[in-house]
Protein backbone atom coordinates (compact mmCIF):
# COMPACT_ATOMS: atom_id res chain seq x y z
CA UNK A 1 0.00 0.00 0.00
CA UNK A 2 1.59 3.87 -0.98
CA UNK A 3 1.40 6.03 2.37
CA UNK A 4 2.53 9.79 2.36
CA UNK A 5 4.02 10.31 6.15
CA UNK A 6 2.56 12.78 7.52
CA UNK A 7 4.16 12.60 10.93
CA UNK A 8 6.74 10.56 13.07
CA UNK A 9 5.72 10.14 16.72
CA UNK A 10 8.29 8.44 19.09
CA UNK A 11 12.06 7.15 19.10
CA UNK A 12 11.89 3.68 20.11
CA UNK A 13 9.48 2.43 18.25
CA UNK A 14 8.41 5.19 15.84
CA UNK A 15 4.67 5.54 15.15
CA UNK A 16 3.58 7.11 11.35
CA UNK A 17 0.72 9.16 11.69
CA UNK A 18 -0.30 8.34 6.91
CA UNK A 19 -2.27 9.64 4.63
CA UNK A 20 -2.88 7.25 2.06
CA UNK A 21 -5.88 6.71 -1.37
CA UNK A 22 -7.97 4.87 1.54
CA UNK A 23 -7.92 7.21 4.65
CA UNK A 24 -5.89 8.45 7.27
CA UNK A 25 -4.44 6.10 9.88
CA UNK A 26 -1.44 5.19 12.06
CA UNK A 27 0.43 2.72 12.78
CA UNK A 28 4.36 1.27 14.55
CA UNK A 29 6.98 1.80 11.97
CA UNK A 30 8.42 -1.98 11.59
CA UNK A 31 11.57 -0.77 9.27
CA UNK A 32 15.20 -0.24 10.37
CA UNK A 33 15.36 3.49 8.29
CA UNK A 34 12.54 5.61 9.74
CA UNK A 35 10.83 8.00 7.17
CA UNK A 36 10.11 11.26 7.50
CA UNK A 37 7.46 13.65 7.04
CA UNK A 38 6.80 14.17 3.63
CA UNK A 39 7.82 10.77 2.13
CA UNK A 40 5.92 8.46 0.17
CA UNK A 41 6.61 5.49 0.64
CA UNK A 42 5.25 1.85 0.25
CA UNK A 43 4.79 -0.36 3.09
CA UNK A 44 2.75 -4.01 4.00
CA UNK A 45 0.32 -3.91 7.03
CA UNK A 46 -0.78 -5.90 9.71
CA UNK A 47 -2.68 -6.00 12.54
CA UNK A 48 0.03 -6.02 15.66
CA UNK A 49 -2.74 -6.25 18.81
CA UNK A 50 -5.92 -8.65 18.86
CA UNK A 51 -9.05 -7.04 16.65
CA UNK A 52 -11.36 -4.90 19.20
CA UNK A 53 -14.10 -6.02 17.45
CA UNK A 54 -15.73 -6.73 14.52
CA UNK A 55 -19.24 -6.08 13.00
CA UNK A 56 -20.89 -5.96 9.19
CA UNK A 57 -20.21 -2.56 7.70
CA UNK A 58 -22.81 -0.25 7.27
CA UNK A 59 -21.96 1.01 3.72
CA UNK A 60 -19.92 -0.39 0.51
CA UNK A 61 -16.20 -0.27 1.24
CA UNK A 62 -14.93 0.70 -2.02
CA UNK A 63 -17.34 4.18 -1.91
CA UNK A 64 -15.85 5.11 2.16
CA UNK A 65 -12.64 5.30 3.29
CA UNK A 66 -10.84 2.26 4.77
CA UNK A 67 -8.98 4.37 7.68
CA UNK A 68 -10.82 6.34 9.86
CA UNK A 69 -10.67 6.85 13.50
CA UNK A 70 -13.11 7.16 16.40
CA UNK A 71 -11.18 7.80 19.81
CA UNK A 72 -8.05 6.31 20.28
CA UNK A 73 -9.16 3.63 17.68
CA UNK A 74 -8.25 2.77 14.71
CA UNK A 75 -11.41 1.55 12.24
CA UNK A 76 -10.96 -0.46 9.37
CA UNK A 77 -13.13 -0.99 6.69
CA UNK A 78 -12.59 -3.83 4.83
CA UNK A 79 -13.75 -7.11 2.65
CA UNK A 80 -13.39 -10.82 3.72
CA UNK A 81 -10.81 -12.25 0.92
CA UNK A 82 -10.74 -15.75 2.18
CA UNK A 83 -13.23 -16.72 4.88
CA UNK A 84 -11.96 -18.68 8.39
CA UNK A 85 -10.04 -22.11 7.39
CA UNK A 86 -8.96 -23.14 10.82
CA UNK A 87 -9.25 -20.17 12.73
CA UNK A 88 -7.43 -18.10 9.67
CA UNK A 89 -9.18 -14.97 8.14
CA UNK A 90 -7.40 -13.04 4.92
CA UNK A 91 -8.98 -9.44 4.81
CA UNK A 92 -8.68 -6.91 2.18
CA UNK A 93 -7.59 -3.68 3.38
CA UNK A 94 -7.56 -1.37 0.55
CA UNK A 95 -4.89 -2.90 -1.78
CA UNK A 96 -3.57 -5.00 0.77
CA UNK A 97 -4.32 -8.89 2.04
CA UNK A 98 -3.91 -9.26 6.25
CA UNK A 99 -3.96 -12.27 7.60
CA UNK A 100 -5.38 -12.79 10.81
CA UNK A 101 -6.70 -15.32 13.94
CA UNK A 102 -10.20 -15.62 13.50
CA UNK A 103 -11.57 -17.49 16.04
CA UNK A 104 -13.90 -16.04 18.30
CA UNK A 105 -14.07 -12.15 16.47
CA UNK A 106 -14.62 -12.82 13.04
CA UNK A 107 -17.63 -15.68 13.54
CA UNK A 108 -19.62 -16.91 10.77
CA UNK A 109 -18.42 -15.05 8.14
CA UNK A 110 -18.18 -16.25 3.91
CA UNK A 111 -16.38 -14.99 1.52
CA UNK A 112 -17.11 -11.35 -0.03
CA UNK A 113 -18.68 -10.14 3.61
CA UNK A 114 -17.87 -6.36 4.13
CA UNK A 115 -16.67 -5.68 7.84
CA UNK A 116 -15.21 -3.10 9.78
CA UNK A 117 -12.94 -3.83 12.38
CA UNK A 118 -11.44 -1.90 15.47
CA UNK A 119 -7.58 -1.92 16.22
CA UNK A 120 -5.38 0.41 18.28
CA UNK A 121 -3.46 0.62 15.15
CA UNK A 122 -1.22 -0.66 12.28
CA UNK A 123 2.41 -2.31 11.99
CA UNK A 124 3.51 -0.85 9.03
CA UNK A 125 5.97 -3.34 7.55
CA UNK A 126 8.57 -1.68 4.72
CA UNK A 127 8.18 -2.53 1.32
CA UNK A 128 10.83 -2.39 -1.79
CA UNK A 129 8.92 -2.37 -5.23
Amino acid sequence: MEIEVLGVRGSARPHLDFRSAYGYGWGAWMGEVVPKAGNVIYVEIDFPDEIRDCKMAASPIPSSPVFSRDGEELVVACSIEIASRCGITELRVGSSVVTVVSDDVLPSLVDGDRVEIRVNGLSLWPLNL
